[in-house]
């Protein structure tokens, strides 16, 4: 392998697009970590215009580092300094376009650090070489015949066996010239086909070959992904496709893109958002199954930059898009062809300078400005000529003293995205009675005007990491009734308490109450007293993040998009715990999936004293500084209690410095058996890990740390009971990774003497005085 040669620094790969470099670039990246070839491994896409601040940040992610400095001589510093201290780091650098400076970006290689080898593609080798040295070039060819039939057929399925259909796939897989790209597009679009599909599909990749006899490959590529496209199922599912490729972006948000696809009443048989979300994402799980999608994070659809074209392409026939790049510097308003015929105007992270006085764009149905340079004032005439207008984002702007008066012209506009804005008097967007959506976020805003109280028909509202936001009015939030999402994950609301002595006229959480549409809320509270009691809409909501306390650090991510886990509730710093059961929350408890609670009083255990029927959702569970806390599950004095925690996924233990068992009493069956990683830190009472009994219940684990506990003498509590005497061998046939730190008192894995295995030594017998961790107990990936 050329990487491992002492004298080789920097790999080169080239090859037209589609024919697999950033498949093989992701395969290269997993097997040198999971080989062990290279201490660290980082890569970044790169594309058109080279941003070098997101370069850094990509490879900063997997060597676990944070920037503190802004600008990007300081991040490379930052960067430079944390890979030297790599021993052996790869780094890949993908689908490079343009020139590019390693010394700016932070990266040191070759006689600056030996330890780091780059591998850098690109589609054409000459800007491969104008962009850096390489010691060593590869040119990525086609598939042959041979390896292009197999991959077809697997990706076609079982039809292309059937006789009067094999050999027109035989020859279709001929067409799509070796590229992995369109071997895999089109056979998907074909597999559930019949036999007059393929045969025209035949017919028309034949008449591509003919046509494009004398272009560039990428001419035949783009004809090809277009009839992929043909063999979409659905209208639905062309729709979408073609709406994410008029961005002409190789990614977008989730949740924005959702919400300009509502705005464009593109679900009007949908009767709430839930239902079109739902709707939205399984259309584009479809779009990826067929590959017109790449496979990305829930946050972000992303789509293959070939790909992008033929979409951008087809859309343009139907809806036309005045757009521009990401980055672009536009100082003067662009003249747009057709102004009177535009339906979409795009300018996503650009550098805008100034507006027209006003845009006379009459059938204007989209218009997304997104100003990263200095905040930009817009005219007050500035929409009076686009009164088609649904859907609105705009960011980076400055709204001052008030709104455009323009905007209240808008009668048909659904959604509007004032985010990263600076705005001050907002009340002119309550006369846009059609408003459906309405996004602030990262607003630089301190008050909402009691009219936005008269959007009856609003939706949507997020407020979301608007950090200056104190005063929402009350009354406000209980005249929204069809709101169905409510977002305030990150805004430090002073909260009024119905009937307390300092009236503020400030909003309270009782207004909740009239919000019976309500499925999806994120909040953040630092009083747990400000929680009414028994509000009931709690029990209705299918996606929330509620965050009690003032400790706990918000994620910054956009409002709406998906996450891993829907279901969030982190409680921290309550006087009494019983304020949290009878205000509100218990109607959480059955239903989160991710929830943390730290500096909790007066609870003495987890289960089943916060919750009875054994937190049957939870997935991932953290308790931390909790003084009182003796026991995470006590069952005793239980007539058949539920399973504990059946779901659970992961579990952190940290500073429980009274804690002395996990598990006090019978453990009920079916309890932690989907449990992967188990981690314990600074509980100084704790004896041992796991009781016997429960040891069979976790087939799944894969990950145990201790650390820092002073008091643990063995990992698994000895036989108890009659049940515990039946378990003959300890097993975790999953274990991948044993962790044990700072035990001053552990004397054994386990106490018991089990029958050794192997030549091993037996439990609790010591040579050389070393404690005995039987590792062949466990399995032969286990790291100690």
């Amino acid at each position: 392998m050329e990487l491992k040669k002492p004298n080789v620094f920097v790999v080169a790969v080239y090859g037209m697009g589609g024919v697999g470099k950033t498949a093989l670039m992701k395969e290269l990246a997993w097997q040198a970590e999971n080989d062990g070839w290279f201490s660290s491994v980082a890569m970044a896409t790169i594309t058109d215009s080279p941003d070098v601040e997101k370069i850094q940040g990509q490879i900063a992610v997997p060597l676990h580092m944070k920037f503190n400095m802004k600008s990007i001589e300081g991040r490379a510093t930052q960067l430079r300094n944390r890979i030297i201290k790599e021993k052996s780091i790869l780094v890949i650098l993908d689908d490079i376009r343009s020139s590019l400076d390693l010394e700016e970006v932070g990266i040191p290689f070759g006689d600056v650090h030996k330890g780091c080898k780059l591998v850098v593609t690109s589609r054409d080798l000459n800007v491969l070489n104008r962009a850096i040295h390489s010691d060593k070039e590869f040119r990525l060819e086609a598939l042959l015949e041979e390896d292009s039939w197999k991959l077809f057929e697997k990706m076609a399925g079982d039809v292309v066996q059937e006789f009067n259909i094999k050999p027109i796939a035989v020859e279709v897989a001929k067409c799509c010239s070796g590229l992995p790209l369109l071997i895999v597009t089109v056979a998907k679009g074909l597999r559930k086909k019949d036999f007059f599909y393929w045969k025209s599909t035949l017919h028309e990749l034949q008449r591509f070959d003919q046509e494009e006899m004398n272009n560039n490959n990428n001419d035949k590529t783009c004809s090809t992904l277009e009839l992929s496209y043909d063999c979409l199922e659905s209208d639905e599912l062309k729709s979408l496709f073609l709406f994410i490729g008029s961005f002409g972006l190789d990614h977008l948000h989730t949740g924005e893109l959702f919400s300009y696809y509502w705005g464009l009443d593109s679900y009007r048989h949908s009767r709430t958002l839930t239902e079109a979300r739902s709707r939205f994402d399984k259309l584009i799980i479809d779009l990826k199954a067929s590959s017109m999608l790449l496979d990305s994070d829930t946050e972000l659809v992303r789509i293959h930059d070939l790909v992008r074209v033929v979409a951008k392409s087809i859309a343009s026939r139907t809806r036309q898009t005045y757009g521009v790049k990401r980055f672009t510097s536009i100082e003067h308003w662009p003249v747009i062809d057709q102004p009177q015929k535009c339906h979409q105007i795009i300018m996503p992270l650009s550098y805008i300078y100034n507006l027209p006085d006003k845009l006379e764009c009459p059938e204007l149905k989209l218009l997304q400005l997104e100003n990263i340079g200095d905040y930009l004032e817009v005219p007050d005439e500035f929409f009076s000529e686009m009164r088609e207008l649904k859907v609105a984002g705009l960011y980076g702007m400055m709204f001052t003293p008030s709104l455009p008066s323009s905007l209240s012209l808008l009668t048909k506009i659904q959604t509007l995205y004032l985010a990263g804005c600076v705005l001050e008097d907002i009340s002119i967007v309550a006369e846009l009675k059609s408003l459906e959506i309405l996004n602030l976020e990262r607003s630089d805003i301190t008050e909402i005007p009691k009219e936005i109280g008269q959007l009856t028909n609003l939706r949507m509202l997020s407020l979301a990491n608007c950090s200056r936001l104190r005063f929402i009015p009350e009354n406000l939030i209980s005249s929204l009734t069809s709101l169905e999402e409510l977002y305030l994950g990150n805004c430090f609301i002073n909260w009024n308490v119905n009937g307390s002595k300092g009236h503020s006229n400030n909003a309270s959480l009782d207004e909740l109450r009239n919000l019976s549409r309500l499925t999806s809320l994120d909040i953040m509270i630092q009083d747990a007293s400000v929680w009414p009691r028994d509000l009931q809409v709690f029990a209705n909501l299918e996606r929330y993040n509620i965050f009690v306390g003032d400790m706990w650090k918000w994620s910054l991510r956009w409002s709406g998009g998906a996450s891993k886990y829907a279901r969030i509730l982190k409680l921290a710093d309550s006087e009494d715990s019983n304020i949290l059961l009878d205000r509100g929350i218990s109607f959480l408890l059955n239903s989160t999936e991710d929830m943390c609670l730290e500096k909790i009083q007066c609870v003495i255990n987890v289960l089943y004293e916060l919750n009875r029927e054994g937190f049957p959702q939870l997935k991932n569970l953290c308790i931390q500084d909790i003084v009182e806390l003796k026991y995470i599950i006590n069952s005793m004095g239980l007539v058949d209690p539920y399973p504990a925690l059946p779901n659970l996924e992961t579990l952190s233990l940290q500073n429980l410095f009274n804690l002395e068992e996990i598990c006090h009493g019978p453990i009920p069956i079916k309890s932690f058996n989907k449990l992967t990683s188990f981690k314990v830190k600074g509980c100084d009472k704790l004896k041992n890990l796991f009781l016997y009994s429960l040891v069979r219940e976790l087939p799944q684990l894969l990950e145990i740390k201790i650390s820092d506990c002073k008091m643990i003498t063995e990992i698994i509590a000895e036989k108890t009971s009659e049940a515990d005497k039946e378990i003959d061998m300890i097993m975790f046939p999953k274990l991948q990774s044993l962790e044990l730190v700072d035990l001053p008192s552990v004397i054994s894995f386990c106490s018991v003497s089990l029958t050794a295995d192997k030549g091993l030594k037996k439990c609790g017998e010591n040579y050389d005085d070393t404690p005995c961790i039987p590792v062949a107990l466990i399995d032969d990936k286990v790291k100690t």
